[in-house]
């Protein structure tokens, strides 16, 4: 142990804890924990009383509060910082899961300045989640099975579960609470706000999709308008027509063949 009040707390007889500690007051209060490595100031700081093991926590605060939460890995400032019993998460990036407290999150990863923010309210229903890019899914507290990758990726859904976003600022707008949709490429479903269910594929496409369901976008600035339901629009810049329609190309198309030869019908 290196600074002062490093591993003040220790108390595991004669055998080797494993224990590391780097810091004024890193792992303070971790008793008969082992195989901790903590480096910064307060990192793995603990609780009067309480023992955690096989944590890494580097950064100013990393891992500050922790109590029985075991096998994190927490590197940044403040990185997991109010968790107490949060376990096996991997958290990357100042502030990333920093607000998350007592409940027992676990099998996250959060990469990136507040990844994952979370907060006071945020519950094991999120357990699982990946968010990788700058205020990706930052607010999320109990929505399931959610990935998002790119800056601002999600960032506003707290309860929504079973999204996927991938690209700058994709889905970065939606709040429903219901969740389900799929969306690929720069800002793609950035309108959506309460829509679920729907698929976006391409840069730009869904940009004023806010509300509808059960709609397919695919090619770079596919749209629908705002409330559409199982509309499927394909081709770059292909605006879906109609509910429960498809549409194949935007306006310059002139002919759809269903084979090489014109001839399938």
């Amino acid at each position: 142990a290196v600074g002062t009040d490093a591993l003040y707390s220790q108390n595991v007889g004669t055998g080797d804890s494993g224990n590391v500690a780097v810091g004024v007051a890193s792992g303070y209060y971790n008793e008969t924990g082992v195989n901790n490595t903590y480096i910064g100031r307060s990192a793995g700081l603990g609780a009067s009383g309480q023992s955690h093991s096989e944590n890494t926590a580097v950064g100013y605060k990393a891992l500050m509060d922790i109590q029985t939460g075991g096998a994190n890995v927490a590197i940044g400032n403040n990185a997991l910082e109010n968790a107490t019993t949060a376990t096996v998460n991997t958290a990357v990036g100042g502030e990333a899961m920093a607000g998350i407290t007592t409940n027992a999150v676990q099998d996250a990863v959060a990469i990136g300045h507040s990844a994952f923010k979370g907060s006071s309210s945020t519950t094991t229903g999120a357990n699982g989640t990946v968010a990788v890019g700058h205020d990706a899914l930052k607010v999320l507290t109990s929505g399931a099975a959610n990935v998002a990758i790119g800056y601002q990726a999600l960032q506003l859904e707290d309860a929504g579960g079973n999204s996927t976003a991938v690209g700058y600022q994709a889905l970065t707008n939606q709040n429903n609470d219901n969740g389900m949709n799929t969306a690929v490429g720069k800002a793609s479903g950035a309108a959506i706000t309460s829509g679920h269910s729907n698929t976006l594929v391409g840069s730009g496409s869904g940009a004023t999709l806010q509300s509808g369901y059960q709609n397919t976008l695919i090619g770079r600035d596919a749209d629908a308008t705002s409330g559409k339901i199982n509309a499927t629009a394909v081709g770059y810049g292909t605006i879906a027509q109609a509910d429960d329609s498809v549409t194949l190309g935007n306006a310059s198309v002139t002919a759809v063949y269903m084979s090489q030869d014109s001839g399938a019908t």
